[in-house]
């Protein structure tokens, strides 16, 4: 299983959300368990109320449509001792780090209630 070898998502997570364990079923699907508290904390709970989308930033299966990555995850879906390289590959080209020019939302206004992105 792809997502158990990787486990990008887990090891990225800001808040530590993601379990780095086994999946578990729930509700008829076996998936790994997430700290809704500790998620919702980060994205909300911060004097700064960012959204963190950090999980689906960094997933290898979650890249633009090019040709280079079409190419990519056919090699992954069909080649399964090359996955390990694709992850360290993803890595190594920075996918899912921090930009810190394109942290907007740490900028985010109250305006009557609703948070806006303030016009420069």
């Amino acid at each position: 299983d792809f997502c158990a070898k990787c486990g990008k998502c887990a090891r990225e997570c800001p808040s530590q959300a993601i379990s780095h364990g086994d999946k578990i079923i729930h509700n008829g699907y076996a998936k790994w368990p997430n700290d809704v508290e500790r998620c919702t904390g980060m994205r909300v709970g911060n004097k700064h109320g960012s959204g963190c989308g950090v999980c689906i930033k960094v997933c290898p299966w979650n890249k633009p449509y090019t040709p280079f990555h079409r190419m990519i995850n056919w090699t992954m879906r069909n080649v399964p001792p090359a996955r390990r390289f694709a992850i360290w590959g993803d890595d190594l080209m920075g996918y899912g780090k921090s930009d810190k020019n394109k942290k907007w939302w740490l900028d985010l206004e109250d305006v009557d209630g609703a948070l806006k992105i303030p016009e420069k």
